[in-house]
């Protein structure tokens, strides 16, 4: 079956929009918290506040929009709402005078794009059928590799003239990528439901109900301090960050074993899986511009230009990524992405070499393409058609999940070190040798066989 590419490319700008604003926020924000803040487990802790939400929200809000009804579609409304907000916020981020109110802009702007991240995405297993989701998912992630280029090349240099500037650009940017989505691309009208698995509703009840018991949690550790004497890793003036942790850990676990009861093992395996290697990416995207900046002796904005070589090489080979596994299988192609990221990142402990770093970002995006654009697909095709944004939703969860985790104890690890940054590469390649392992154990997500009927009626839709 063909794939009709001005239609996926439309519905790229969606991810577009998306993908320029967190690649930005994530290279950028821990520069400017630097001018607040020495801490960098601290600075790790608030580069998670947008996980923090995803984690929270997100799966709520991907359950919500399947069961949403308007003229204009299930998933725009989230859109249209969410996306000007965090616009603005996110323009406004430069221009804080103190941390408190700094924190308040990120917040709302992390909360704003909660509102729309899962929705967005959910549109396109929506639209297309299960055979073409692999190369439609390259093409998305293609625009939003390109967005991801604008943010730090253009971006980059836009910051080294003045910090204020791009922030405005790049608000511009996203708000114009949503606008062409939502003009061009039609949601389908008529959606199928089955009323004997709807765990839509019944996961937002137990996400809201783990929410609760978590703040409650993280309220008691702090006013109690009964488990200070068992954070020890943690200095002094920021025991709280593991009480955030534990509150945390609590709300995921209450939501995971909740899961277990309703989703196929196989599918636990590649949530799973997808927590680990976004453990290791997170903590790159979150510390390479400071890394850069202390180990490599670069400008800030150079510095993200040298990690633009690892989105350069994500963009060529996003497409040919859904190709190979349309041919291949998911699967292999994953876990041999998986070895592409392994074994270049185990040789950043060991080097500075800018011109080896270089080389370890190329064949490290080669990997990241293999593996961020089947995954998608292959936990879409595991589930059902009328639950796709809950599985989206739980995608977020487990991804956001471990990149609200993985800052904190990175930065943690790098203070523990000395302020050393290049120690962070010993762990990295550990987690994402956790990501192939479980990832073995995976069962199904392959492009499911279609009729020709089939697949028109889902196109005609």
């Amino acid at each position: 079956m063909k794939l009709d590419y001005k239609k996926t490319f439309l519905l790229g700008f969606g991810f577009l929009g998306v993908s320029v604003v967190w690649t930005f926020y994530n290279s950028f924000v821990p520069i400017i918290l630097k001018g607040f803040i020495a801490s960098n487990a601290l600075i790790g802790l608030i580069m998670t506040f947008d996980n923090i939400l995803a984690v929270t929200i997100q799966p709520i809000i991907g359950a919500a929009s399947d069961k949403t009804r308007t003229k204009i579609g299930r998933r725009m409304p989230y859109l249209l709402i969410g996306a000007p907000l965090a616009a603005v916020f996110f323009a406004l981020i430069p221009v804080a005078q103190t941390l408190q109110i700094l924190l308040g802009f990120i917040v709302l702007m992390n909360l704003s794009m909660a509102l729309f991240r899962s929705p967005v995405i959910a549109l396109m297993p929506d639209i297309f059928p299960s055979p073409v989701r692999s190369k439609a998912n390259g093409v998305i992630n293609f625009m939003g590799g390109a967005g991801a280029l604008v943010a730090v090349f253009a971006g980059g240099a836009l910051f080294n003239m003045n910090r204020d500037v791009p922030f405005i650009v790049i608000a511009a940017v996203m708000l114009v990528a949503i606008i062409v989505v939502y003009l061009t691309i039609r949601e389908p009208k008529d959606i199928p439901a089955e009323a004997a698995e709807d765990i839509s509703w019944k996961l937002v009840k137990v996400s809201t109900i783990a929410l609760a018991v978590g703040v409650v949690s993280f309220l008691l550790l702090n006013r109690t301090g009964v488990l200070d004497p068992f954070l020890t890793f943690f200095k002094e003036d920021a025991i709280y960050q593991g009480h955030m942790l534990i509150a945390l850990a609590v709300f995921a676990l209450i939501v995971f074993l909740t899961i277990l009861r309703w989703v196929h093992k196989s599918t636990v395996f590649i949530f799973l899986s997808i927590f680990f290697w976004f453990f290791g990416y997170n903590a790159v995207e979150t510390f390479f511009t400071l890394y850069g900046v202390n180990t490599l002796g670069l400008k800030a904005g150079t510095a993200s230009m040298v990690l633009g070589i690892f989105i350069i090489t994500f963009i060529i080979f996003a497409i040919p990524s859904g190709f190979i596994a349309t041919r291949l299988g998911r699967k292999k192609t994953i876990i041999t992405g998986l070895l592409l990221l392994i074994v270049p990142m185990s040789l950043m402990a060991f080097t500075t070499s800018i011109p080896v770093i270089i080389a370890v970002m190329f064949i490290s995006g080669i990997g990241w393409a293999a593996v961020n654009i089947n995954s998608f697909p292959m936990i879409w095709d595991i589930s059902t058609e009328e639950m796709l944004g809950t599985y989206t939703g739980l995608y977020y969860f487990f991804s956001m999940l471990a990149q609200t985790i993985s800052p904190p104890i990175i930065g943690v690890f790098i203070d523990y070190n000395g302020g050393d940054y290049q120690s962070m590469f010993y762990i990295v390649p550990a987690f994402f040798l956790l990501a192939l392992i479980t990832m073995l154990f995976v069962k199904g997500g392959e492009a499911k066989k279609m009729t020709a009927s089939e697949i028109l009626e889902q196109m005609d839709r």
